[in-house]
C-alpha cells in the first residue's frame, strides 16, 4: 500500500488474480498513469457516463501490452542444482518465462527469484536468480521488486471475476474510495 484512503477516478481495462488478492489494472485519471489496485480495498463504486479518453484504454498501456522473456537460473548458492533444474523443467540450466511487463514484479516475488545483480540474497527460499538482471534493472516495473519470499503469485488469465465488480467492464469510468 502506497497511500491511505483516497477517491480515485479510473478507467479499468483488466483484472488479474494472485493467490491472495484480485487486482484491477486501470488508468488513474488523477495521477495520469496506469496502475494496479487491490479489489478488496475498494469501498464504493460510482459509474460515470461518457466515453473514456483514448489514452486511458488498454491498447495504450505499454507495460500491460509488453511481454518480457525472463531468464531464470538456479541460484549460485544452491547446492543441488540438478534437482532445481529438474523441478523447474530447465533446458541447459535456464528457464524462460513469458510475463507481462506490468505483472513481472508480482511473479518474481512469488517465485522467490533473487533479482539482485550479484545473486546476493542468502535466504534459502531463493532458489532462482534472474539471469539477465543487467537487461531488466532499468525497467520501471522492476523498481517495485522486493525480494520477499511470501509475496503474491500472479495468474495472468482469470476467468471468474469478483461478482461485485463484474459490471465494471460495462462502464467507461469508475469513481471509488480505495484505501
Amino acid at each position: 500500500m502506497t497511500s491511505g484512503a483516497s477517491e480515485k477516478k479510473i478507467v479499468p481495462h483488466s483484472m488479474f488474480h494472485n493467490d491472495l488478492k484480485t487486482y484491477v489494472r486501470c488508468y488513474d485519471l488523477g495521477r495520469r498513469k496506469f496502475l494496479d489496485l487491490v479489489v478488496g480495498r475498494i469501498q464504493e463504486i460510482f459509474g460515470d457516463e461518457g466515453s473514456a479518453p483514448a489514452e486511458c484504454l488498454r491498447e495504450f498501456d505499454d507495460d500491460w501490452n509488453t511481454y518480457l522473456s525472463l531468464e531464470l537460473v538456479v541460484h549460485p548458492r544452491v547446492q543441488h542444482k540438478k534437482a532445481i533444474e529438474s523441478d523447474m523443467q530447465m533446458t541447459d540450466g535456464i528457464k524462460v518465462v513469458e510475463v507481462r511487463k506490468s505483472l513481472a514484479h508480482y511473479w518474481l516475488r512469488r517465485w522467490c527469484v533473487d533479482c539482485s545483480a550479484t545473486a546476493s540474497m542468502t535466504d534459502k527460499s531463493f532458489q532462482l536468480h534472474l539471469a539477465q538482471w543487467e537487461r531488466t534493472h532499468n525497467f520501471t516495473t522492476f523498481a517495485d521488486i522486493r525480494n520477499h519470499p511470501f509475496a503474491d503469485r500472479v495468474f495472468l488469465h482469470v476467468q471468474n471475476l469478483a461478482k461485485r465488480l463484474s459490471y465494471i467492464a460495462f462502464i467507461s469510468y469508475a469513481v471509488f474510495v480505495h484505501y
